[in-house]
């Protein structure tokens, strides 16, 4: 602890000392589970990281600040040794992320250590796996919503919503109940939109989104889609070698009306809204059990996709060499290729 004494407030340094035998022997139980977990690695997380959070807590409430630092340090222990924080995390977004939201609001630390601490760090490393930005963005989101969040399970509950609009669209049924449950003010917030709703407008908001999935909350306020359209929104997948997912070119298939990618080696479930497409691991046995022929949604040949609420040309469908759909959503897969087009049908 000697190399702390010179960024560390006089009653931190002493709680430290005082802790020192407790802090050493988790770090060294949390060895045994992560040999890679280096000292010299750990003491920068430590100083440029745990400390500051741990001196908020201890300015906001010093009767709870010992709980708060077992909690951040075992934390810290876990998330350092599997390299997601920390000099060798892939970046640090999530770690300055974490830093700046627990420093923002350390109430809602020391009131629930372990459910904050925890959450705040499990959808910033989420989201930086997808992209730093996305991080970034929810971190914004969540600083912003100081004085209106009144409780930490307020604030999660945002935040759950917001990780949801931030590109974690599997959160969206889970998201969308809680959103329910928030006041208009936040909700509105942290769906993006540019004003507060009433409540009323704001409950009329959340229906639309559960039933339109490809249709943004912006959208909705300023008007729905006058007519079925069918929107690109993307290209998913890739060549393993590339940063990708398989190995060989992939086949589209529905089940249980999920649809799925599946090439010679893993299965990846398709999730996917207007907020974000993803692809998430599947179980590799998943039965192929709706042929095209039922799917609600066709591709020919030429690129023509048909559906009951109408027809579009796609040049990037032509010739694909697979395809699945469900009622909202398409995924196409060009020939040869270890890309699919994701698109989402948006009905009025």
């Amino acid at each position: 602890m000697a190399a702390m004494e010179k960024i560390v407030s006089e009653p931190l340094q002493k709680l430290l000392q005082e802790r020192q035998h407790q802090l050493n022997s988790l770090f060294l139980q949390a060895r045994v589970a992560y040999p890679y977990l280096a000292g010299d690695v750990f003491l920068s997380h430590l100083r440029d990281t745990i400390v500051p959070i741990i001196e908020k807590a201890l300015t906001h409430d010093s009767t709870r600040v010992l709980v708060v630092l077992e909690t951040v340090y075992q934390i810290s222990l876990r998330l350092v040794g599997q390299g997601l924080m920390g000099p060798n995390a892939k970046n640090r977004v999530a770690e300055q992320g974490w830093l700046n939201l627990l420093c923002t609001y350390p109430a809602f630390l020391c009131q629930e250590p372990l459910l904050v601490a925890t959450s705040v760090a499990n959808v910033l490393i989420h989201l930086a796996e997808i992209h730093p930005d996305k991080a970034l963005m929810w971190q914004k989101t969540m600083g912003s919503l100081e004085p209106a969040a009144e409780t930490p399970q307020e604030w999660l509950k945002a935040g759950l919503v917001a990780a949801w609009r931030c590109g974690l669209p599997h959160y969206r049924n889970p998201a969308l109940a809680k959103a329910a449950e928030l006041d208009s003010v936040i909700g509105s917030k942290v769906l993006g939109l540019e004003n507060a709703l009433t409540q009323d407008g704001y409950q009329i908001i959340l229906s639309k989104l559960g039933s339109q999935p490809w249709v943004r909350p912006l959208e909705w306020v300023k008007g729905a889609p006058s007519k079925p359209e069918l929107e690109a929104f993307g290209w998913i997948g890739g060549f393993v070698g590339f940063g990708g997912y398989f190995t060989t070119p992939p086949v589209a298939f529905a089940h249980a009306d999920r649809l799925f990618l599946r090439d010679d080696t893993n299965a990846w479930c398709l999730e996917g809204d207007c907020f974000g497409v993803i692809l998430k691991r599947a179980n590799l046995d998943v039965p192929t059990s709706v042929s095209e022929n039922h799917y609600p949604m066709k591709v020919r040949k030429d690129g023509t996709i048909f559906s009951q609420h109408g027809e579009w040309k796609v040049k990037a469908a032509a010739n694909a060499a697979s395809y699945a759909a469900n009622s909202t959503t398409l995924v196409v897969v060009p020939k040869d290729s270890h890309h699919s087009l994701v698109l989402g049908l948006r009905l009025p």
